[in-house]
């Protein structure tokens, strides 16, 4: 008997929930002054959810996980959701030019009475026959998920077994550090001097940004990560290692469809959210060099960092994090990883308005919106290393943009001074 077994278990679905309208009319006619319904009833909304899970079952689960087993099966759960925010109300019309019965004027009238009106001309245009819920559009693309995917489990490859700093490249980098450090007061001098160009001035303060970012901090960091280092335990441990990303956008198109004596606009605004998740748990020795810095993988990582500008290149690209991935790791036993994906898609159909249409004048606008929602959640056991664009260059973040800023400034202080 195999261990897993596929399991796939279903719940929910959709109701016809459209309220019971009809249009009403009045025509041009002296006999019939009167409102008559003309039409069948609306109704061909179906709302509601209907959710899907796609796992496995593992026999002796519980007997298993006593034993320190790590089971991380695969599984997708999907969520499908249709509703009518506000139902709202139909439009109405009359033909521009009235009719005289005598010295009464009256004009022909059409009047869609009732909420759910929107609702029902949304599964018109989308859904026939109505059998189902309205679709969901989409924000991010199936490429974009795919590549946040190997960007995190990436990141979270190339975390493994690293200490809190690496002291390997710090001590690489001595000379870098300290050639900083001795130019603080020269940049601070020619800041302050009234004699100093604009753009002197400015490449002084890039650079006594820069070494404030690159030279104070990381000495700063250095020192605190060994001080804690110290105090952390020693010994096998089981030391979990996680990355995350995450993308939002959102979108808004309209269309226009054409209804009775009118042409009604429809919005549309697509909201998509996808947050992934990576998680590997390895079971190795720590040692307290490790604790303090000095850990296997940032030694092999030392001649990435000190290219020039290699951590500019890490912004836009994740070469360093990739090249961290392939490092071997022959002390650290893996006892399961794990790829999660959280992806949640909505799409809100609101009434924008109706034009005219002939010799008919719009009385009363439409109204009313719909919804409709998918969400997936998936998990895979396994994570491999990719080289991909990022998908935040994090320019939002003002200390990235000030780093920025300040490397530009000093590059282009530089190569002024050299003319």
């Amino acid at each position: 008997m195999l261990d897993t077994s596929g399991r796939l278990r279903v719940r929910g679905g959709y109701v016809n929930t459209c309220p019971q309208t009809q249009n009403k009319v009045r025509w041009q006619n002296c006999n019939q002054p009167n409102w008559v319904l003309q039409g069948a009833p609306y109704g061909v909304c179906y709302t509601g959810e209907s959710e899907q899970m796609n796992d496995f079952v593992t026999r002796r689960w519980t007997a298993r996980r006593e034993r320190g087993e790590i089971i991380m099966n695969p599984m997708t759960h999907t969520k499908d959701k249709c509703n009518i925010a506000s139902g709202g109300v139909g439009p109405a019309w009359r033909q521009t030019n009235p009719y005289y019965c005598g010295p009464t004027p009256r004009w022909s009238e059409q009047d869609c009475e009732g909420e759910g009106w929107f609702a029902y001309v949304m599964y018109l245009s989308y859904v026939t026959p109505a059998a189902g819920p309205l679709p969901v559009g989409s924000a991010i693309s199936v490429g974009d998920e795919i590549d946040l995917q190997k960007e995190v489990s990436t990141r979270c490859l190339a975390n493994r077994g690293n200490s809190q700093n690496n002291l390997f490249e710090s001590i690489a980098q001595y000379r870098q550090t300290f050639s900083l450090l001795s130019n603080p007061l020269r940049s601070v001098q020619a800041l302050l001097s009234k004699t100093s160009k604009a753009m002197k001035r400015g490449q002084s303060i890039a650079e006594a940004y820069l070494v404030f970012r690159y030279g104070v901090m990381p000495l700063i960091r250095d020192i605190t990560g060994v001080i804690s280092g110290l105090e952390k335990k020693v010994g096998n441990m089981r030391v979990s290692t996680r990355a995350r990303g995450e993308l939002m956008r959102d979108q808004s198109s309209s269309f226009t469809y054409a209804f009775g004596a009118g042409v009604m606009t429809v919005k549309i605004q697509n909201i998509d959210s996808l947050i992934v998740r990576a998680m590997s748990l390895d079971e190795y020795f720590v040692s307290k060099a490790q604790n303090v810095g000095f850990a296997s993988s940032g030694l092999f990582i030392v001649p990435w960092e000190l290219i020039p500008y290699s951590f500019v290149a890490d912004w836009f690209v994740n070469l360093g994090d990739y090249f961290k991935a392939l490092i071997p790791l022959p002390s650290l036993k893996n006892l399961g990883m794990c790829l999660t994906t959280h992806r949640i898609q909505q799409t809100i159909y609101t009434s924008a308005g109706t034009t005219n249409a002939g010799t008919w004048t719009v009385t009363r606008p439409p109204s009313g919106s719909c919804s409709a929602s998918k969400e997936v959640k998936s998990r895979v056991p396994s994570l491999t290393p990719n080289i991909v664009v990022k998908s935040d260059f994090r320019f939002h973040d003002a200390v990235r943009a000030s780093d920025a800023v300040a490397l530009i400034v000093q590059r282009m202080g530089t190569i002024f001074s050299r003319r």
